[in-house]
């Protein structure tokens, strides 16, 4: 559950980008993106975990079978690919909501510049 500029920065690996700026668009946008497909296994990560508690609700009203999220969101995934020294399947930067704007999970920069297209990974 990721706004579009969360995921141009860092993403998990072959994650669904839902089309969506701010927050309140989220849901349904998420939700006609897997229409049709309220039979598939849906995984949900956000930054901290909260905004997935919201969204996994609003698709099992939806019709959604298997709802699940990424406990403790990418902080505690990246805290725990470190401590127990796992590859992350997670790419880039975790866009956080203060004054640093991101926290580096891998090295990997998956963003670019919105003027002049250079890699770049800073809001």
């Amino acid at each position: 559950m990721r706004n579009y500029y969360e995921s141009e920065v860092g993403r998990f690996k072959n994650a669904i980008i839902p089309d969506a700026h701010f927050s309140k668009e989220l849901l349904p946008t998420v939700a006609k993106a897997l229409e049709g497909k309220e039979d598939k296994k849906v995984h949900l990560y956000c930054t901290g975990g909260i905004r997935c508690e919201k969204a996994s609700s609003y698709l099992i009203k939806k019709g959604f079978k298997e709802v699940y999220q990424l406990e403790g969101g990418i902080i505690q995934y990246a805290h725990d690919m470190k401590e127990n020294d796992l590859k992350s399947e997670f790419i880039g930067k975790n866009f956080v909501f203060d004054d640093r704007m991101g926290e580096r999970v891998t090295n990997d920069i998956i963003g670019k510049c919105h003027q002049c297209k250079t890699p770049s990974d800073d809001h």
